[in-house]
């Protein structure tokens, strides 16, 4: 509400101005007025004349104007005209920061929101206290808040990076363990968790989140991330057969996504807040046992997409493209 008024009297204000223009410049034909010779007989300039004229007289009627005997009146409006010029745009230039503030304070928070890092913190703290110091009847602060506001903001988005995530759980992990010996569960899934963290680090991980039986892992390109699910996919039923002890066979659900995050190293993955980092859960969630699950527009780049197959699925308002293994590749890569 307040952008709409503040743009409507800035709008107000610049009208003034240039109605004060021009009563400026007609004050100073006034002026020179004396000194061109038959003036009068040209018509087109009798309108200004009369203009002129009906303002001088206005000023006189209103306000002393004879100083020493001199008629004063045309520099007195002139000054005057010069100061309410002033005036309105200095009060414009005002309202204009307000609102440049006000936008700017609205991003700040939705900063606030993203970068959670101390050090990111820092430099949000000490622009917001920038932001509130400023003072509105200074230029140079004005302009000096609005660079340094660019330029954290620039340093701060340097840290958005373009990642993929793999999301992975395990199927019924629950009824995996009833009737099971507590040591043979804890070593499956200890053998199992080695067996996932060993197909990532083949395939890019830069780092990883797990849960009891589930996974978040961070890879630089959805490529890699795609290739990281196939590749634990394809070997799990070596790992069944051959390294597993518990009864039932391992099944996973994998889910895929990539995008722009603001990425901070010092941070773990498990304290990241990102759109795209929760849709690659989704898929996951929204995925059968033994597959992938990654949005149309998501796998479309990636070169080894041949047995991904459009579905009827939509998860998060995404078109959904699912991977299931065609082929029983019973030893490991």
């Amino acid at each position: 509400m307040f952008n709409f008024i503040a743009k409507i009297t800035i709008f107000a204000l610049t009208l003034i101005r240039w109605v004060l223009l021009a009563a400026l410049l007609v004050t100073l034909f006034g002026v020179v007025l004396p000194y061109i010779s038959n003036v009068t007989s040209y018509h087109y300039l009798q309108p200004v004349i009369q203009w002129e004229t009906t303002l001088n007289q206005t000023v006189r009627d209103n306000i002393p104007t004879r100083i020493a005997g001199y008629d004063l009146s045309r520099v007195i409006t002139l000054i005057a005209l010069l100061i309410c010029m002033d005036l309105t745009r200095s009060f414009s230039e005002k309202l204009r920061f307000i609102g440049q503030k006000q936008r700017m304070m609205d991003e700040l928070r939705k900063i606030q929101q993203t970068y959670k890092s101390p050090t990111q913190q820092d430099k949000i703290a000490l622009l917001e206290s920038k932001m509130e110091q400023a003072s509105l009847s200074s230029g140079k602060n004005r302009q000096e808040l609005l660079k340094e506001f660019a330029n954290i903001k620039k340093e701060l988005e340097k840290i958005g990076r373009d990642l993929a995530f793999l999301a992975i759980d395990v199927v019924d992990s629950t009824g995996m363990k009833q009737g099971e010996d507590p040591a043979t569960v804890e070593l499956d899934f200890l053998e199992y968790h080695n067996f996932v963290e060993a197909k990532f680090k083949d395939h890019g991980l830069i780092k990883a989140s797990w849960t009891p039986d589930g996974v978040m892992a961070c890879f630089n390109t959805v490529e890699e991330a795609v290739k990281a699910a196939e590749d634990i996919l394809n070997s799990l039923n070596y790992f069944n057969r051959e390294v597993k002890s518990m009864k039932r066979d391992f099944s996973i659900r994998c889910g895929v996504n990539g995008g722009r995050v603001f990425y901070d190293d010092s941070i773990p993955l498990e304290q990241f807040s990102d759109r795209v980092i929760d849709i690659a859960g989704h898929m996951q969630k929204h995925a059968p046992p033994n597959s992938i699950l990654i949005a149309k527009q998501m796998i479309e780049p990636v070169t080894s997409r041949e047995n991904f197959q459009p579905t009827q699925r939509i998860v998060d308002g995404l078109e959904v493209c699912e991977w299931v293994k065609t082929e029983d590749k019973s030893t490991p890569k």
